[in-house]
């Protein structure tokens, strides 16, 4: 148990009190040796221990060791990391994972873009276990491919987390017609329709996002996994 992981446990909220006494076992296997780590580490062998006790021992050893833990957003990367290594290594269950990782853009409050995307395929892998409708946010998903493409979703996770993202990447789009990435434009056309009382045609304008390039519509977002699957792509060739 290094600091790191302790850290994202702590941020994610599933932290147990047996992982401050292996954290600090850890620490004396390596020989850091203080009263306050030999008291941490000696809490893994009692059967009731005071969360308040433990917790402010761990405290009071992050201050003799002058450790500072990451922030709140990068524990939670660290998290997640951990999490998409567990599924490639088949060691967790990847719906299981989602479920866990949908939780992230509510510890963020919402506020970073990168977790908002497995809050998005929690929500399409429900559309399609219930078949209210297809996948969303998730071109391609389906109830016969979920697994490998959970797998897949993961890999693209662990690759986002270590590119310096463009400010506007969630502004991006990748139109399929001529592989152009850039922000979209918003192109109108005429519909028509019938008035179904009269059976009279009915005319109405429509606004839709077109490739700045080609002008093809509806080309891929970023909070698609298609369109930063192609992102990432075109990022090798460049």
């Amino acid at each position: 148990m290094n600091i790191e992981v302790l850290a994202a446990k702590i941020a994610f909220g599933n932290v147990q009190l047996c992982d401050y006494s292996d954290w600090a076992e850890s620490l004396l296997n390596q020989g850091v040796e203080s009263e306050n780590i030999m008291i941490l580490a000696s809490f893994g062998l009692e059967k009731n221990i005071d969360r308040y006790e433990i917790e402010t021992c761990f405290e009071k050893c992050l201050s003799e060791l002058n450790i500072q833990l990451p922030d709140k957003n990068e524990s939670l990367k660290i998290y997640a990391k951990l999490c998409c290594i567990e599924i490639l290594k088949e060691n967790t269950l990847p719906a299981t994972a989602v479920d866990n990782l949908s939780r992230l853009a509510f510890l963020t409050e919402h506020e970073e873009p990168l977790f908002r995307i497995w809050d998005a395929l929690s929500e399409d892998i429900y559309f399609i276990e219930n078949e209210e409708h297809g996948a969303i946010w998730n071109s391609g998903l389906t109830k016969e491919n979920q697994s490998i493409y959970i797998k897949e979703f993961a890999e693209q996770f662990l690759q986002l987390l270590e590119l310096k993202l463009p400010e506007n990447f969630w502004q991006l789009t990748y139109c399929e017609s001529c592989k152009y990435i850039g922000n979209s434009i918003i192109k109108t056309k005429t519909e028509w329709s019938l008035l179904a009382q009269f059976k009279l045609p009915n005319e109405h304008l429509v606004h839709y996002a077109a490739c700045a390039k080609c002008l093809a519509p509806y080309p891929l977002i970023m909070t698609d996994f298609i369109g930063r699957k192609n992102y990432l792509e075109m990022l090798k060739m460049a």
